[in-house]
């Protein structure tokens, strides 16, 4: 959290006529990026539209909030939006795209912004909810009253909406945990729809098994993250920490697939969802790039501009990687292929257990 001092008031005299919901609302440029619950304060971010486009992540590894957040009272957002006399209507134009980590999020995420979309990638405030929202799931003492919390999560939906150009659809791509909030978005948001992007168990695998990195990252996320999910099995059944890396992030990838297959499973939401497989779509990816922007903007017809076409060329034709190769579905057969070699065993042993694991979660999801 920055210094209490370097941070700045929004620049006005009047600082409540300066922050009227109106003009908030006037375009994302204004960024909520988090909330100093110590300091009772709601940081905010300048930014442009070309941060938003080149930004990957807009939690605590994002550039733009150094030396340049603004504080606004607390109480004064949730009063904002949350006002029984002058409602919001509930943001028609805010989607997401959900997946199971590691598994193309960001390559599809730019590639939906490059055909119009406004992306949000990774906002730390939805990560601390998040931690909210399955702290209360868990039935764990809640860090906020069950009403701060509700119109927080109000004000973030209707700040996180706001288009840059009229019609612009906006997608937000969180982090991988966040599906857990898949269905009570949807449920609070009647006109959003969501991505659930995946990829095969030992896909997943070899990508997570080929970088150090990404194990550590796993261990994490599971202890941090899953240990209160409502899969009460994996409580009874197994100790994280004495699992092997393949188990572990066969675990993972179970834990993620679980809450996509209880939000397909509710029929509340089910038509507002479209599943993807991350390979399948490498296999022919501007179609299906043009298919999804389709689904977010619920313009059927939608048909690329010239522009647009370069821009989505662009897009995939560089690996963040490997600069200036193209990230297509055989570059990627070439990175997995020696993880899938160098660690078949821990592959097999994860597979299993994921398999057997989501065997089980199938038939018994919770709707939550």
């Amino acid at each position: 959290m920055p210094d209490a001092d370097a941070i700045k008031g929004f620049p006005s005299t009047d600082p409540v006529a300066a922050t009227t919901r109106n003009e908030l609302m006037d375009g994302p440029a204004r960024y909520l990026y988090s909330i100093d619950f110590k300091q009772r304060l709601a940081l905010f971010a300048e930014m442009t539209e070309a941060h938003y486009v080149e930004t990957t992540f807009m939690d605590k590894r994002l550039k733009a909030v150094d030396n340049n957040l603004h504080g606004l009272p607390l109480d004064l957002l949730l009063r904002l939006f949350n006002d029984p006399g002058a409602p919001l209507p509930k943001p028609a134009n805010l989607h997401f795209m959900m997946h199971v980590s590691h598994c193309g999020s960001t390559l599809l995420s730019r590639a939906i912004q490059a055909l119009g979309a406004h992306c949000l990638r990774e906002p730390l405030l939805l990560k601390d909810l998040c931690l909210i929202s399955r702290a209360k799931a868990a039935g764990k003492p809640n860090p906020l009253p069950e009403q701060t919390y509700a119109h927080l999560l109000s004000a973030f939906e209707h700040l996180a909406a706001r288009p840059w150009h009229a019609g612009q659809p906006t997608v937000i791509k969180p982090s991988s945990y966040v599906v857990s909030m898949t269905t009570e978005l949807l449920q609070r948001l009647p006109a959003s729809r969501a991505i659930l992007l995946d990829v095969q168990p030992k896909r997943f695998l070899a990508t997570i098994l080929r970088r150090e990195g990404s194990i550590s990252e796993v261990n994490s996320a599971l202890l941090r993250w899953h240990a209160h999910d409502p899969w009460l099995l994996f409580r009874e059944r197994f100790e994280i920490e004495q699992l092997s890396p393949g188990e572990k992030a066969g675990l993972l990838y179970a834990c993620n697939k679980g809450w996509m297959l209880s939000a397909l499973a509710n029929s509340e939401i089910s038509d507002r969802l479209i599943a993807v497989d991350f390979d399948r779509f490498l296999e022919n990816p501007k179609p299906h790039a043009v298919e999804l922007m389709r689904f977010v903007s619920g313009r059927s017809n939608f048909t690329p501009s010239n522009n647009h076409a370069r821009a989505l060329d662009s897009v995939l034709g560089r690996n963040a990687k490997q600069g200036g190769v193209a990230y297509d579905a055989n570059t990627r057969d070439d990175d997995l292929a020696d993880s899938a070699r160098t660690h078949r065993q821990e592959i097999d042993r994860g597979a299993a257990l994921a398999s057997q694991l989501l065997m089980q979660i199938s038939t018994a999801t919770p709707q939550g």
